[in-house]
């Protein structure tokens, strides 16, 4: 067992954009949509980020 485990682990974070806009070619989104209230609304709303960001670029 892993004692005095931090609540909360993440060292660095970037929203999806900058992600992207930094190079990314896959992003991890877990908490953001594990924690919502509706998760399915969340996983489509990070789709809609990925999707919009894309198309202001081309």
């Amino acid at each position: 067992p892993i004692l005095n485990k931090p609540t909360d682990d993440q060292k660095r974070t970037v929203d999806v954009e900058e992600a992207f806009a930094l190079g990314a070619d896959y992003i991890v989104v877990g908490r953001p949509i594990r924690s919502a209230p509706d998760p399915r609304q969340a996983a489509l709303d990070v789709q809609d980020r990925i999707k919009d960001y894309f198309e202001r670029r081309s």
